[in-house]
Parts: C-alpha cells; sequence; structure tokens
C-alpha cells in the first residue's frame, strides 16, 4: 500500500516503519537534479538577457549615430541649399550655367533627402526591432525565471515536507529502537542472571564431584600405600627374621670356632709348657734351640 501526495503526484511504497526509504532516496534525488537543471537555465537565460542588453545597447548607439549622421547630412543639405541660394542671387536667374548648378543643387539635394529618409528608416527600423527582440527575450526570460523559480519552490516545499516526514519517521524509529534496545537488554540481563546462575550451579556440582573423585582417589592411594606399608612390613620381619637366623648361625658358628680355637691355644700351651719341661731336662742335647724355635713357631700358628 502505497502514500501519495496530493499536490505533486507522487506515489511512495509504505514499509513497515514509513514511506520506502529507497524510493524517498531517488526523488530527492530527482528533485535536486531538477533544481540544478533549473538553477543552470536560469544562469543561460540570464547569461542570454545580457547579450541582449549589450546587443540593444549596441543598436541604441548605432542608432544614435546613425541619428547623428542624419543630421549631419540635413544641416549639409541646410548648408548647400543657403550656398545654391546665395549662387542663384549672384548668377542670376537667366544665365545658363545658374540653371545648371540650380538643377546639379536641387538633384544633390533630393539625393540627400532620400538618403536622410533611408537612413532615418533604417535607423527606426534596427531601434524598434531591437527593442522588440529585446522585449520579447525579456519576458521569455522572465518567464522562464519564473517558472524555474516556480519548479524550484515546490521542489524546496516536497523537499522540506518530505525531510520533515522523514525526520519525523527517524525520530519515531529511534523511540521504538530504544524501547527494542531497553526490552533487549532487559532480557540479556535476565538470560545472563539466569546463565550465570545456571553456571554456579553447574560449577558447584563439578566442584563436589571432584571433591569426592579426589576423596575416593585418596583413600585408594591410602589403602594402597597401607597395603604396600603392611606387605613391606612382612616381608622385612621375614627378612629380618631370616638375617637373625643367619646372624645367629653365624655367632654360634663363631662361638664354636672360637671355642675350638681357645681350646687349640691351651693345647699347645699345655704343649709347650711341656716341651719346655722337657728342653730344661735334656739342656745338654745338640740342636735344641731348632727345636725351641719351631716349638714357638707351633705355639704362634
Amino acid at each position: 500500500m502505497g502514500g501519495e501526495f496530493a499536490d505533486t503526484g507522487i506515489l511512495f511504497d509504505r514499509e513497515r516503519r514509513g514511506y520506502s526509504a529507497r524510493q524517498v532516496d531517488e526523488y530527492l534525488r530527482e528533485i535536486r537534479t531538477q533544481e540544478s537543471g533549473h538553477l543552470s537555465r536560469i544562469r543561460q537565460l540570464e547569461h542570454e538577457l545580457t547579450l541582449v542588453l549589450r546587443q540593444r545597447d549596441w543598436e541604441c548607439r548605432v542608432s544614435r549615430e546613425r541619428e547623428n549622421q542624419v543630421e549631419s547630412l540635413q544641416n549639409r543639405v541646410t548648408q548647400l541649399s543657403e550656398e545654391v541660394s546665395a549662387l542663384e542671387r549672384a548668377a542670376g536667374s537667366t544665365s545658363a550655367p545658374g540653371m545648371r548648378i540650380q538643377k546639379m543643387l536641387t538633384l544633390a539635394e533630393d539625393e540627400a533627402r532620400a538618403v536622410v529618409r533611408e537612413a532615418k528608416r533604417v535607423a527606426d527600423e534596427i531601434a524598434a526591432a531591437a527593442s522588440e527582440e529585446s522585449r520579447e527575450l525579456v519576458r521569455a526570460a522572465t518567464d522562464q525565471l519564473a517558472k524555474a523559480n516556480s519548479k524550484v519552490e515546490e521542489a524546496e516545499a516536497v523537499g522540506a515536507r518530505l525531510v520533515g516526514e522523514a525526520r519525523e519517521e527517524a525520530r519515531r524509529i529511534a523511540a521504538e529502537a530504544a524501547q527494542v534496545r531497553d526490552e533487549v537488554d532487559a532480557e540479556v540481563k535476565f538470560r545472563r542472571e539466569h546463565m550465570d546462575a545456571v553456571l554456579q550451579s553447574e560449577l558447584e556440582r563439578k566442584r563436589q564431584q571432584a571433591e569426592t573423585l579426589i576423596r575416593e582417589q585418596e583413600d585408594e592411594a591410602l589403602r594402597a600405600a597401607e597395603a604396600i606399608v603392611a606387605a613391606a612390613r612382612v616381608e622385612s620381619a621375614a627378612v629380618a627374621e631370616k638375617a637373625q637366623f643367619f646372624v645367629e648361625n653365624y655367632r654360634r658358628e663363631f662361638e664354636s670356632i672360637e671355642l675350638s680355637r681357645n681350646a687349640s691355644v691351651w693345647q699347645m700351651v699345655a704343649l709347650r709348657d711341656s716341651l719346655e719341661g722337657l728342653i730344661r731336662s735334656c739342656g745338654q742335647m745338640r740342636g735344641v734351640p731348632e727345636l725351641e724355635r719351631r716349638m714357638e713357631h707351633a705355639v704362634r700358628v
């Protein structure tokens, strides 16, 4: 459905938020183009009017020069007439030369009058034609200027009305946009708060799950560590028991060896004492020092 301006006949399509912005812009561009064309035509007519006025001034100046020439010719004719009259009075009315001079002067006067009449006629025609043409051009230029001014005023009025409607539409759209923006802001705020609450709840649930999982993993790790420690303790006890067994065996064997050694030492001491007694009783025998040396070596061993 469209909207129409009664005085211009322009029809614009109505859209959701007023007239079609594209058609309004196109019409405004067309109005500006027509206005520019009218202004160009006005400048052209003003230039032509200036040329016509200059032509009229020139023709008036030429006409005045022709009139001056005619006046000069008339003065010359008057002067010639006076000279002829003087010659006629001097020569007499019956002489032949006087008749010829009179005839020549009459012809010259007639010719001068004819020239004056023709010059005056031409000057009058030129002046009349120039004046009429100037008036016609002035009337045409004035009419064109009036039409152009009317078109410009009409275009300015339409443009002003369209601009006013566009501004009013812009204000209405701005108000609607502000209302929509407020509604959107409120909706966004509500959704943000809702999402924040949902995210907070989800984060709390995830945190509790993580804490539960961490506790379960800690308990499982503690149980595994306790099992490892218990196994290590059992193994350590077994190793300690086995080591104690070996130590006890080694200690008993060492004690047995120590007893055997001590017994051997006491036996060797007893044997040495016996041998010393025997040596003292047999001091005169040869090889006694060698025998003592061997006995001492045996005792040390």
